[in-house]
């Protein structure tokens, strides 16, 4: 089953995370440039690859947020 997450980015390899994402079929549903976030939706499999990855600062399970 494949979840929502963000993925935060250090801003310098914000286009080479995007680029290994693309490559590993990972399903970018949005991109938030302006603070170096990728919204994805995988597997909780896949987010130890993604926290791998040279440049991802963390990856968090979407929810709802209350303030």
């Amino acid at each position: 089953m494949n979840l929502q997450w963000m993925v935060a980015v250090r801003p310098d390899k914000y286009q080479e995370v995007l680029t290994s994402l693309k490559k590993d079929k990972i399903e970018i549903t949005n991109m938030l440039d302006s603070i170096s976030v990728i919204l994805v939706s995988t597997s909780h499999k896949k987010t130890e690859k993604i926290k791998a990855m040279d440049g991802v600062i963390g990856v968090e399970l979407q929810g709802d947020v209350s303030i």
